[in-house]
C-alpha cells in the first residue's frame, strides 16, 4: 500500500497529539518533548498493514524479520526512561 507524503504527515501528527494527550492524562505534571508517538503510530500503521494485507503481499512482502530485535530493545529502554 503506497500512500503520499501529506496522509502520512496526518497520522504522525495525530499520533503525536495522541500521545501528548494520553500523557496529559495520566501524569498531568510532565512535560512532553520529541514525536515518539508518532513513530510508535507509524510503526503500528505499517504492522496493520503487514497483518491485514498478507495474503496478497505473498513471500515479496516487506521484511519483518528485525521486528523482535525492535520491540525487544525499545520497550525496556521506554521502561527505564519512565521508572529512573
Amino acid at each position: 500500500m503506497m500512500v503520499g507524503t501529506k496522509p502520512m504527515l496526518v497520522v504522525y501528527n495525530v499520533g503525536v497529539a495522541a500521545g501528548a494527550l494520553t500523557l496529559g492524562f495520566t501524569d498531568a505534571y510532565r512535560s512532553v518533548v520529541g514525536g515518539s508517538g508518532g513513530v510508535y503510530t507509524l510503526v503500528g500503521v505499517h504492522l496493520a498493514n503487514v497483518v491485514l494485507n498478507w495474503h496478497v503481499m505473498g513471500t515479496a512482502g516487506p521484511s519483518t524479520h528485525h521486528l523482535p530485535s525492535a520491540v525487544c530493545v525499545t520497550f525496556p529502554a521506554c521502561s527505564w526512561q519512565r521508572h529512573a
